[in-house]
């Protein structure tokens, strides 16, 4: 218990009291800890610089690709692109433009992560301006007039839900069923479109056959007087027949009118043909092209001024 009582409080007061006396304090007094003043500036600095890191944005690394821009290119591009459609251009043309091969270049630097290439874009101005300066070939007078079309073997400039007649008239150009011809309202029918007319007639043919009907053939040239007969039923046909005055340069004593139809030549037949009932029925069908000379606007396969087609006229 005298062991315990002559225990100091604190152990290591003796050194506190050692540091203090070296230091010209008094024993006992409290030891402050001095900190280095290079720390004090590293612990002030800190703060600050956290704050300055949370303020400025991160940096893009060197050859980052730049989305948003890419994204606003590529639309300017394809609005680029439709609106040079629109106007007509085919595909070779609009890709060919120069605003057009400028956005290409632009959105190619832009994928790669690399600045605008001032070269690149002088080329492209070099070529539009020599593209301006070549003047366009003039069209050789009397030439039949053409749909505008792409180049032989390229897609569809025309879109159906825009202009449908161009539409129409491209798909079956580049078909290749239609030809046009020099003749107005006269086309040319392609061996893959007389094919399609082979299957309807040979269908056809077989099926009225069957029932009895047969095949025959009545002149292209119809009388004036067959048609003076028949002048009330051939009163809608009156504003397009065409009619045969001239052989060489003489005028020929009766017009003849090339067929718009045939009732008139072939019931004037059958007048002569039918002498009693035993003579009946007559059932005849004949294969031919007839011709109306529409004044109107002409479409291949729905209206034009030849055609072929079949009428059947019978008798009972």
């Amino acid at each position: 218990s005298q062991l315990a009582k002559q225990k100091p409080t604190d152990p290591y007061k003796f050194i506190a009291d050692a540091m203090a006396q070296k230091n010209g304090g008094a024993p006992g007094a409290k030891v402050t800890k001095v900190e280095k003043p290079e720390k004090k500036a590293e612990a002030k600095a800190a703060p600050k610089a956290a704050a300055k890191a949370e303020a400025a944005p991160a940096a893009a690394p060197a050859g980052a690709v730049n989305t948003a821009e890419v994204e606003k290119v590529g639309t300017e591009l394809r609005a680029l692109k439709e609106k040079l459609k629109q106007e007509g251009k085919s595909g070779k043309e609009v890709n060919s433009s120069p605003e057009v091969q400028a956005l290409v270049a632009r959105l190619t630097e832009l994928k790669s992560g690399a600045p605008g290439s001032p070269k690149a874009e002088s080329k492209a101005e070099a070529k539009g301006k020599a593209k301006k300066e070549k003047a366009p070939k003039p069209e050789a007078e009397g030439t039949v007039e053409k749909t505008k079309q792409q180049a032989k073997g390229g897609g569809l400039v025309n879109k159906k839900a825009d202009n449908v007649p161009e539409w129409y008239a491209e798909v079956i150009g580049k078909g290749q069923l239609i030809e046009k011809y020099p003749v107005k309202g006269c086309f040319i029918l392609r061996p893959w479109a007389y094919k399609l007319w082979e299957q309807i007639q040979g269908w056809l043919d077989k099926n009225i056959k069957e029932i009895g009907v047969e095949n025959c053939y009545f002149p292209m040239f119809i009388p004036k007087c067959y048609m003076e007969k028949e002048s009330d039923h051939l009163e809608d046909f009156a504003p397009e027949l065409a009619m045969v005055t001239k052989f060489g340069n003489e005028e020929i004593d009766e017009p003849v009118a090339i067929r718009p139809t045939s009732e008139t030549a072939m019931y004037a037949a059958y007048s002569d043909w039918v002498q009693s009932h035993r003579d009946l029925p007559i059932k005849l069908n004949q294969w031919c092209s007839v011709v109306r000379w529409e004044v109107k606007q002409t479409t291949p396969f729905l209206r034009t001024r030849e055609f072929l087609w079949q009428e059947g006229h019978t008798a009972f």
